[in-house]
């Protein structure tokens, strides 16, 4: 009998069948136990225990089938009946976005009944938290542009809404590169309950702005995938992620919806401000530590502040190389050593 090491693999390089087992058992664990499929050709995931759905925790839950690392590619793209789930998510999710762009999880149905308190932090009928997460966007525009490679002549990539989804998030992103001059998205998307406004939030400082920051290029977020609240607005790895699925919807629109009205703008946008964040990055994200040199912080204000820690969340400054983001090899080297170090207050 041959014994598995601790990483699972004998030393014929064979997989311990229990590894092999757990794994395959938590693959589908989503489809059995999250997944709801809905009337209209849409599908509600909800995350664990908690009945709401989370846009970058359901897109996260079906990523597994969206990666073409199985023979023949990507499970979505073999099986008729995922890829039904997938696209029935990504039609809630352009709904939910459609709905209010600056919510990070919703309700199944409108049925809710909320308390007064609960309605001043922004929820409402779908809405069941309102904290901005700029990661939730960037999950959306991931799960839509792997679906589009495994399956690239599925019907809802081409539909108006799902379009208009991904514009809305790239307009929100533009304007919150001016978050500090209250700049916010206005015009016929804009028209949801809490879009009458700049973005506040009960208990971040300043009434509910934020603390103080000053454009930097990068886009500002109000909470971190944690859905802790952010110290300093721009959240370099959540940024990082931005810069990927802007890649994503520059090539979208070229290729996918090239005939449609508009295209040609979101992918001119998508592309500088894909640029511009990036720019933001490598002039204000990146810090001189003591002891390693040059990383990555966590956080920045571009007025100077910033904040040296990371999170096991994804996106992190960890998972850099993982989002398909060009980060700089030298300064993610130190990054990453500072990481696995005490320094790391989350080490």
């Amino acid at each position: 009998m041959v014994t598995a090491g601790q990483d699972g693999v004998d030393a014929s390089g064979s997989i311990d069948p229990d590894i092999l087992d757990m794994c395959a058992k938590t693959l589908f664990h989503t489809l059995e136990t999250t997944t709801v499929v809905l009337p209209e050709n849409e599908t509600f995931v909800h995350t664990g225990d908690i009945d709401a759905q989370w846009l970058r925790d359901s897109a996260g839950q079906v990523h597994p089938y969206l990666v073409p690392w199985f023979p023949g590619g990507a499970l979505v793209s073999q099986d008729k009946r995922l890829s039904r789930v997938v696209s029935g998510l990504i039609r809630r999710v352009a709904t939910y976005i459609r709905h209010d762009p600056y919510a990070n999880s919703f309700n199944i149905d409108s049925t809710r009944q909320f308390t007064e308190k609960q309605r001043s932090l922004g929820r409402h009928d779908f809405v069941s938290t309102w904290n901005y997460e700029l990661d939730s966007g960037c999950y959306f525009l991931r799960m839509l542009y792997f679906y589009w490679k495994a399956v690239p002549d599925a019907p809802v990539l081409r539909e108006r809404p799902v379009q208009e989804a991904v514009a809305i998030m790239v307009e929100l992103w533009i304007n919150e590169q001016d978050h500090e001059a209250d700049v916010y998205p206005k015009g016929p998307l804009f028209d949801c309950q809490n879009c009458d406004g700049p973005y506040r939030y009960p208990g971040l400082p300043r009434d509910g702005k934020g603390r103080p920051t000053k454009r930097t290029g990068m886009t500002w977020t109000g909470f971190r995938p944690s859905d802790d609240a952010s110290m300093y607005g721009y959240l370099v790895p959540a940024n990082m992620f931005a810069v990927v699925a802007l890649g994503y919807v520059a090539e979208m629109s070229s290729a996918l919806w090239r005939e449609n009205e508009g295209a040609t703008e979101l992918a001119s946008k998508a592309t500088r401000l894909a640029f511009e964040i990036n720019e933001g990055i490598r002039t204000h994200g990146i810090v001189d530590h003591p002891d390693l040199g040059r990383i990555y912080a966590y956080e920045v204000d571009g007025l100077g502040g910033f904040l040296l820690m990371d999170d096991a969340n994804i996106p992190s400054l960890l998972s850099a190389p993982y989002l398909g983001y060009e980060y700089d090899p030298e300064v993610y080297a130190n990054t990453k050593r500072f990481i696995f170090s005490k320094d790391n207050p989350n080490y």
